[in-house]
């Protein structure tokens, strides 16, 4: 697919949104209401036999007019052209059909046939251990996204940053929150509960390990709650499950003592645990601290052992942490924020959206983090 100037100038296309979290990132800003086309980029293969290969993306929302439907329908070819080049074209109405598995499977002819594949190029003889191996190249690019795209932020003063429950605009229960922080591998991994009766009332959660948590913590409340400390990656991960108690120093007595009787309630509600905290100010939440209590702790246990201090390291929690940012990204695509780190302005922004031919420039260049965008007529 060659581009044709000529017709490419034609359509008037307006960039919407880009993104760096691939396909389940696109998919969290496909409106129904909405006809949308865009551009997927993959990357298959290592080093000299990577191979970039693009999908062209068809939105047709089922809840738009089909006046709206119609007209931009009949600028398809056009639009094709305006993005092209591209290997595949593909064409959803409902987002439970944008995936990853659907996407593979489309692809799957043009990248064997490239034979791009595998560590020297060597695509794998059959076609399960083939879409395996393009699943775990997807993977590798979405990591690789973020930090190129981290890396970028710091040079101009920004970061990334995920936002907690209490910042989201979704609404979510108990129950579910609990699964994903009791869940090896949920993105959240830790909440916190107001002290009350009622027992299941949310002050906080997110996925951003202890330290974050701490952030949450008001000096004139108290919290129960659970943070899941994990450790290494993948195979090797570990986790601990804490229940913490957080009485604030500045709580009355009488409040004080009227809301730590509802501990024993508390710690039926979120269910069994590895160890337990008592704090009264934040310092007491000390992450070495915490991770010194949870080794000594699994050598008590008689689970660890002679490589404990390996195992349970800030080093091994700090690659845990990475791991779980990457499970809220898969989770929470569209909650994420872009902040200033200059002291005299602490505002977050969200990303902004560049012109078209800039945004086509940016998701076609492997230097930059951008692998998705998606336009409107």
């Amino acid at each position: 697919h060659s581009i044709h100037p000529s017709t490419a100038t034609m359509v008037a296309l307006t960039c919407v949104a880009r993104g760096i979290g691939g396909v389940d990132d696109l998919r969290a800003h496909l409106d129904p209401s909405r006809v949308f086309f865009g551009v997927l980029r993959f990357t298959f293969g290592k080093g000299t036999f990577a191979r970039d290969k693009y999908v062209f993306v068809h939105w047709n929302g089922d809840a738009c007019s089909v006046v709206k439907r119609g007209r931009a329908n009949a600028q398809k070819q056009a639009v094709e052209e305006a993005l092209s080049p591209w290997h595949v074209s593909m064409s959803f109405i409902e987002q439970s059909e944008c995936t990853v598995d659907r996407v593979v499977e489309e692809l799957y002819r043009v990248v064997v046939s490239d034979g791009a594949l595998g560590e020297n190029g060597t695509t794998p003889p059959s076609y399960e251990a083939a879409v395996a191996t393009m699943k775990s190249d997807i993977a590798n690019q979405l990591v690789e996204a973020k930090k190129i795209y981290e890396e970028g932020l710091g040079s101009t003063g920004k970061r990334l940053r995920m936002l907690t429950l209490r910042e989201m605009t979704r609404e979510m229960q108990f129950r579910e929150v609990l699964q994903l922080v009791r869940s090896d591998t949920g993105a959240f991994n830790w909440l916190l509960l107001n002290a009350s009766v009622h027992g299941t009332e949310i002050a906080n959660a997110g996925g951003g390990g202890v330290e974050e948590m701490c952030n949450s913590l008001e000096s004139d409340q108290v919290y129960f709650g659970l943070v899941r400390m994990g450790f290494g990656k993948g195979v090797f991960r570990r986790c601990k499950l804490i229940f913490i108690h957080y009485s604030g120093e500045d709580v009355n007595a009488l409040r004080r003592g009227k809301l730590n009787a509802e501990e024993e309630s508390m710690r039926r509600i979120v269910g069994s645990v590895n160890l337990s905290q008592f704090a009264a100010t934040r310092d007491e939440l000390n992450l070495s601290d915490l991770i010194e209590r949870v080794k000594n702790t699994t050598l008590l246990d008689g689970e660890a052992n002679d490589n404990a201090s390996d195992l349970y390291s800030l080093e091994s929690y700090m690659v845990a942490v990475e791991e779980d940012s990457e499970a809220m990204k898969r989770e929470f695509a569209d909650e994420i924020v872009v902040e200033t780190t200059n002291e005299e302005n602490g505002s977050s922004e969200k990303d902004k959206v560049p012109p078209l031919g800039e945004a086509l420039e940016s998701i076609r260049s492997r230097r930059q983090p951008w692998n998705w965008l998606l336009c409107e007529l």
